[in-house]
């Protein structure tokens, strides 16, 4: 058996907190770790705990969490985060995604969706846990998890000589 997904919980609404918490035990492969409610109590979380995976809320009651994203990502580079917030100025998700956040789901959630964005992130470690080198289509999908692979007739063929 591989080891488990190690995963945190920033979210300031204990009672959200606990519906991730809930939909995470139903998912194989995941283990929720700890829940913080504010960014000083995350900060210590993520000090002692190193997550694989932090789900992240933006607006907690001390910081933003698109703050507390900069020390997740100098305090345990080897962390990914999910936002999942009501945050959906411009502004923050352009932070998230230059952020290398890894996901982006807006409130309210449903199970399917948090679902399908843990499997896809699932997927996206073992793959870059391969030895070696990755053929194009799995580097593809790292970006672009849902996008199906091309069907043998999709495939376009290059001028002879050209590689």
């Amino acid at each position: 058996m591989s080891k488990l997904i190690e995963v945190l919980i920033i979210e300031d609404d204990p009672r959200i907190a606990d519906i991730h918490r809930r939909f995470i035990d139903k998912i194989d492969g995941f283990i929720v770790v700890g829940s913080a409610h504010t960014g000083a109590e995350a900060k210590d979380w993520i000090a002692a705990m190193k997550p694989d995976l932090i789900l992240l809320d933006v607006y907690l009651p001390d910081m933003m969490g698109t703050e507390l994203m900069t020390f997740i990502q100098a305090e345990s580079t080897d962390t990914d985060i999910i936002f999942i917030t009501a945050a959906a100025e411009v502004s923050v998700v352009k932070q998230a995604f230059r952020g290398g956040v890894i996901d982006y789901i807006l409130k309210p959630l449903t199970f399917d969706r948090i679902q399908d964005s843990l499997h896809a992130y699932q997927e996206k470690r073992k793959t870059l846990a391969s030895p070696g080198k990755l053929q194009e289509e799995s580097i593809q999908l790292l970006w672009h998890p849902f996008k199906s692979a091309p069907n043998s007739t999709d495939i376009t063929l290059t001028p002879k000589g050209i590689d």
